[in-house]
């Protein structure tokens, strides 16, 4: 009854506060809305500001960098022999009492190293040395045309008019110059196509300390440009200022240079605002046109000496993109709000109905109350749980039958009575059950230890519930207690065994950590190792290479001859080994990047086949290729490290086959229009791999045994390299092999094939041979089968081969 009461009050409760709710939902939406606004422009701004800054800090970083590699280069080169052997030759008659090398050699070296060097680095254009006593180029070598010269006597210059001359004759001794960019010029015109140059120098003394002239580098500085754009994302824009506020890069190309071909163009005549670090609105005049752009400013300084050299970098937003990016938050914050809204309705209208039918199903319960009543009497009498209900005043009202034999207590005698008249019931906290935070609350639990008169403790589950009267007041609690004693024993015997096990499996996995970490740390370790050593061991390895050429064209004796020989064959081998540990440990660092580019399959099998044929011929080796399923001119993969896995491939085909043949046999198979597979089979005669070895074969520095090593030598990662470049290409390599009979390799690499559709047709339609019936004489069968394969792709009709002594009768 009760319950029906407290039912119908609230009903009556809910209807009064849906208006409230109503209304305060309005007004929260509304301050929500006032506070995102008045805070939209401000937090827009800030995010834009961090991500512009940022990003002009990347690019300041990657411009550092490229100016010290720069310095760094131009130091190598001026710490060549040849460097210091010019001075003391000019200063000695024109020859080097040191060396005993004459100026025109000390020249003709110089020219050799430096050819080389631009060989090799494809951002520097020219490299010179100037005078200082009449201001005219000494050498130089320069990139022109595609090809690297270096000038003859009559093509040099006088170059003591120019600024970067100027700067370099006050240079102290290890003092490095650097001057802005600008476009490169040639008899004082500006060169054409338009070539952005960046000069490095370093001065150059003689021995005695007089000043001699300079070293002098220029930097195409188009690679490096290029690179600033790569931090750029649209609709961002970029510009590149000098220190006089002219256009280096501008995101209109004609104001690109500005110093040389626009010199009207500055930023000042075109933003509102002088060049500073720093983040601001400025307006931008451009043709008339004039706009506002939100742009952050980032001073870069390249070099200190002799005097600062900075460059200004500006990252610019038009301010349409913030209005964009503000309205974009709009959507979303309005949007959600909305969404929320209709949430909210949804759940006052729910509300709303659920009180109009509780209150018209109040009145039928309380017309089956009296029904109910009688039921649950008998249901309490019979429950396995104690229940016990008392008034506010602690006075026992019911007392079921569970609760006599938990207590034993029968209810004649304790109904009527308080609870603290029972000594054996009086342990449990019955006026914390009976205090009116239950009422307020509606619902409490609590667990409780009972010792009983035999001296057994049992667990108790206590649920307390409140009892209202008839006009819904607090009128006293219902006391269920269940015995759970057996469930808690259970519990913490459980407890206990899952505490153990964590311990176990903590412990475990504590150790499986530490030797995961000592194995990363080890492996980290290792190919940073590699890595360090490799680069380090390449920078002297390239002066001995350079000063063996430089030895190889003297005039040597045989002996010295026969030892040089050995050197550079010692060199090239040592140079192979550097260039597989780097690329091994650039794979396993993830780091290996792939230079994808289109190129002709056939003439890249052809160019490689021309310096492997020659390695065979000299071990008396008969080389077969077979390229004529290949029916493709242009592919796109990366060529190089396809070549690296033919030549590895080949070559160790070649070192193990001591009579017979390597072939290499070349196909495409195309998965779709575009999409093809490029498959390369080596097949030798030589030594061939037991089965018990073959499974190690593409583990790094792994042979098949310890004898193969010591006979033919090699460090077992030629294959490894070759396994994880397959897989880089997306295919993948296998092979076979029989012991005493020889081994086949094949590999295959996901290819794009640009054919265009008249070269695939022409390749169709190339029958040179189209009808002719021919012989081929050859005493070696696999070769006269070879070429018997060639011809008829040719469209040759009848090709008989002979490997025997015939006569032409018989032939005809």
């Amino acid at each position: 009854m009760a319950a029906v009461i407290k039912q119908k009050l609230g009903a009556k409760y809910s209807q009064k506060m849906l208006g409230f709710a109503v209304v305060g939902a309005i007004l929260v939406t509304v301050l929500v809305a006032f506070l995102f606004e008045s805070n939209l422009s401000q937090s827009v701004l800030d995010d834009v500001s961090s991500q512009l800054n940022h990003q002009t800090s990347e690019i300041e970083g990657f411009t550092q960098r490229q100016a010290l590699q720069y310095a760094d280069n131009l130091k190598f080169l001026h710490a060549t022999p040849p460097v210091s052997g010019i001075p003391r030759a000019t200063e000695n008659a024109g020859v080097d009492p040191k060396e005993n090398t004459s100026f025109t050699l000390w020249k003709k070296r110089l020219e050799t190293i430096f050819i080389a060097f631009i060989e090799n680095n494809e951002e520097v254009d020219q490299l010179r040395i100037i005078s200082i006593g009449d201001g005219k180029e000494v050498l130089r070598v320069e990139r022109s045309g595609g090809k690297i010269s270096a000038l003859a006597d009559r093509e040099l210059q006088v170059k003591s008019t120019r600024d970067y001359f100027k700067e370099s004759a006050q240079l102290s001794r290890n003092e490095l110059y650097m001057s802005g960019i600008s476009l490169n010029r040639e008899y004082g015109k500006v060169e054409y196509p338009y070539k952005p140059v960046l000069r490095l120098s370093l001065p150059i003394f003689s021995e005695t300390g007089r000043r001699y002239g300079f070293i002098i580098m220029n930097i195409n500085t188009s690679i490096a440009l290029a690179g600033m754009t790569e931090f750029v994302s649209s609709p961002q824009q970029l510009y590149l200022t000098d220190d006089e506020g002219f256009f280096i890069l501008h995101p209109q190309k004609r104001f690109n240079f500005s110093k040389d071909l626009a010199p009207e163009a500055t930023w000042e005549t075109q933003f509102s605002s002088p060049v500073f670090e720093g983040v601001r609105h400025v307006s931008r005049r451009v043709d008339g046109v004039v706009s506002d752009v939100f742009i952050a400013s980032r001073k870069v300084v390249v070099s200190s000496s002799p005097g600062q050299q900075f460059v200004y970098v500006h990252l610019a937003l038009p301010a349409d993109t913030i209005t964009g990016l503000m309205n974009e938050r709009r959507l979303a914050v309005y949007g959600f709000l909305l969404a929320m809204s209709m949430v909210f309705a949804a759940v006052l209208l729910f509300f709303h109905r659920s009180a109009k039918k509780s209150f018209e199903l109040a009145e039928a319960r309380g017309e089956s109350a009296a029904i109910v009543a009688g039921s649950s009497d008998a249901i309490v009498a019979g429950s396995s749980d104690a229940i016990v209900s008392m008034d506010i005043d602690g006075i026992v009202k019911s007392w079921n039958m569970a609760a006599e034999r938990l207590f034993r207590l029968p209810s004649s005698t304790i109904l009527g009575h308080h609870y603290s008249a029972f000594a054996s019931i009086r342990p449990i906290a019955w006026d914390k059950y009976l205090n009116a935070e239950v009422a307020r609350i509606g619902y409490f639990q609590d667990e409780i230890l009972f010792k009983q008169t035999s001296g057994i403790e049992s667990c108790l589950a206590v649920t307390v519930s409140p009892i209202w009267g008839d006009q819904g007041q607090y009128s006293g609690v219902a006391v269920v207690l269940r015995d759970i004693t057996k469930e808690r024993n259970t519990q913490r015997a459980i407890e206990k065994n899952n505490l153990e096990l964590e311990e176990k499996v903590q412990s475990r996995t504590k150790q499986l950590a530490e030797a995961r970490d000592e194995a990363q740390e080890a492996s980290q370790v290792k190919s940073a190792f590699i890595s360090s050593i490799s680069h380090e061991m390449r920078t002297p390895l390239n002066g001995i290479i350079g000063s063996l050429n430089l030895l190889k064209r003297q005039p040597l004796s045989a002996k010295a001859e026969q030892l040089a020989s050995m050197m550079d064959v010692s060199c090239n081998n040592l140079s192979v080994l550097i260039n597989d540990i780097l690329d091994m440990s650039k794979i396993e660092a993830g780091k290996l990047d792939l230079n994808v580019q289109a190129f002709n399959p056939v003439q890249l099998i052809e160019t490689l086949s021309s310096s492997l044929a020659v390695r065979a011929h000299n071990k008396d080796l008969e080389f077969l290729v077979d390229t004529t399923e290949l029916k493709a001119e242009a592919l796109v993969s990366d060529p190089h490290r396809v070549s690296q896995i033919i030549s590895n491939l080949v070559n160790n085909a070649i070192k193990f086959t001591e009579r017979g043949h390597v072939a290499l046999t070349a196909s495409l198979t195309r998965n779709d229009k575009d999409t093809a597979q490029l498959n390369v089979t080596i097949t030798d005669t030589g030594i061939g791999i037991a089965k018990e070895h073959q499974s190690k074969l593409f583990t790094a520095f792994t042979q098949a045994d310890a004898s193969v090593a010591t006979r033919f030598g090699g460090t077992g990662l030629g294959l490894s390299i070759c396994k994880q470049l397959s897989v880089l290409l997306g295919g993948d390599i296998n092979f076979s092999s029989t012991q005493g009979q020889g081994s086949s390799f094949s590999f295959w690499i996901s290819v794009d094939d640009v054919t265009s559709a008249d070269s695939q047709q022409n390749l169709a339609l190339s029958n040179q041979m189209d009808g002719l019936r021919l012989a081929v004489f050859a005493q070696y069968p696999p070769l006269a089968e070879n070429i018997k394969t060639l011809m008829t792709s040719e469209g040759a009709s009848v090709v008989e081969t002979y490997t025997g002594i015939v006569s032409f009768e018989e032939v005809s």
